[in-house]
């Protein structure tokens, strides 16, 4: 008995993985954006730039942190420094759902990638 995913036309899996590209270059030019700000300092403070970075984040819509998070777990980074950051961010309450939300997208391009 095949399964249901099995059970999709040969035309589907490339959609899927154009979808996942897409998203996955989106969170990218976000990274790459957070990352300016932090190396935009003339001096190097590391602090100082983690809360610049924190700032730039508390001010930024809840989907571009959580998207981030939702791509960058399928390579080797801790879940956890998004689980601890996110609830002084948005808020206890929004972060679970929020977390939720990126941990379905993230098992998405888990399952769906070949």
């Amino acid at each position: 008995m095949r399964s249901q995913l099995e059970e999709g036309t040969a035309g589907e899996r490339p959609d899927r993985q154009r979808i996942a590209i897409r998203l996955a270059l989106v969170v990218t030019i976000a990274l790459v954006c957070l990352a300016g700000v932090a190396l935009g300092r003339d001096s190097i403070d590391p602090l100082a730039s983690l809360r610049d970075v924190f700032e730039e984040l508390s001010r930024s819509h809840p989907a571009i942190f959580f998207g981030v998070m939702s791509v960058a777990c399928v390579f080797p980074i801790p879940v956890s420094l998004f689980y601890v950051a996110s609830a002084p961010l948005f808020g206890t309450a929004a972060s679970l759902g929020w977390i939720s939300i990126a941990l379905v997208v993230n098992m998405t391009i888990a399952h769906t990638a070949d």
